[in-house]
């Protein structure tokens, strides 16, 4: 059985840290870039989260879902 969600663009977040990323954070609706990224990448104006060392994704969707 395949289930399938409706969910818009708009609605979706996507975490990335390297070049082959770029295209995902901009397609999503929100890109959020890892903190070990590269450094001409941070540059972009993406939102930016701590690296995957440092619970980066838990960082950052405790900022914006807090519990």
């Amino acid at each position: 059985m395949k289930i399938t969600k409706q969910i818009a663009t708009e609605h979706t977040l996507a975490f990335g840290d390297n070049y082959n990323d770029v295209e995902m954070l901009h397609t999503a609706g929100r890109g959020i870039l890892m903190g070990n990224a590269p450094e001409d990448i941070k540059e972009k104006g993406f939102a930016l989260t701590k690296d995957n060392d440092h619970d980066g994704i838990a960082v950052y969707l405790h900022s914006i879902f807090p519990f």
